[in-house]
């Protein structure tokens, strides 16, 4: 089986591949399971590793497929799961963990949300919705394990809930920047678990609808603009309520002379 752990940065996507990984692992058969790039350097190493033929699981976490992939989702011979997030929350998730500019977060979750159109539309993906998988995680390892073909019992469910939760993941991201084992990577100067995925600073206040607090008016009524029909379109939010929210802002704006 060949999976594909996609979806909007910051909306939780370690989290469904690392219970992807759990429930593979539990069929006993080989896996070949991590992050290994993005868009054609990840085509490169599919190709060159042979993955599409590999005897047992692929389970590759990403961001960008680029055209190989792409057509493998697509054409239907690898089972993609895509994580969903207020596209507000993770314009501020990113800034505040990737440390980048509203404006370089903003055009990023762009970009996500456009390969999401592309999946919706033409693709068998399973989406699972980060304000979901935070209330009722047991819902979502049911619905991923049934998007694999699998049927693991109550006891299984609750044992994955346990192994990926989030004290689960802040141990395993404690003392990272101590480790110098096979099993810690490298990359863009951040230390990461290559098992999990996860990585240092990981694990930081996960609440829904915290870009309230964290982007500034101009900042919010930006993100609104861009990710109108996201917004709307996923339902996080009505025309009506970004509409005020527009009027309120440009109405205290003093009028050109």
């Amino acid at each position: 089986m060949f999976v594909s752990c996609t979806g909007m940065a910051r909306s939780g996507s370690t989290w469904s591949f690392n219970v992807c990984r759990e429930l593979l692992e539990a069929t006993g058969e080989p896996l070949i399971a991590g992050y290994y790039g993005e868009a054609e350097a990840l085509d490169a190493f599919i190709e060159s590793r042979g993955l599409e033929v590999f005897p047992g699981h692929v389970l590759l976490k990403l961001h960008q497929p680029a055209e190989q992939l792409l057509g493998m989702i697509c054409e239907g011979r690898v089972r993609n799961v895509f994580t969903l997030r207020d596209p507000r929350d993770c314009v501020r998730s990113r800034m505040a963990f990737e440390g980048r500019p509203f404006e370089d977060a903003l055009m990023g979750v762009a970009g996500n949300l456009i390969m999401y159109n592309l999946f919706v539309g033409v693709t068998d993906t399973l989406f699972v919705r980060y304000e979901e998988m935070t209330v009722d995680p047991a819902t979502e390892v049911r619905r991923l394990a049934g998007h694999l073909g699998l049927a693991p019992d109550e006891g299984e469910v609750s044992r994955i809930v346990a192994a990926t939760d989030l004290e689960a993941a802040r141990r395993k991201v404690a003392g990272l920047d101590q480790r110098r084992d096979a099993g810690m990577m490298e990359i863009g100067g951040r230390r990461i678990d290559a098992e999990t995925c996860l990585q240092m600073g990981h694990i930081r206040d996960g609440r829904a609808g915290a870009w309230r607090e964290a982007l500034d008016p101009a900042e919010r009524i930006t993100a609104s603009a861009v990710l109108r029909e996201w917004l709307i379109g996923l339902g996080y939010a009505e025309a009506g309520e970004l509409d005020a929210e527009a009027e309120r802002h440009f109405g205290a704006t003093p009028a050109a002379a």
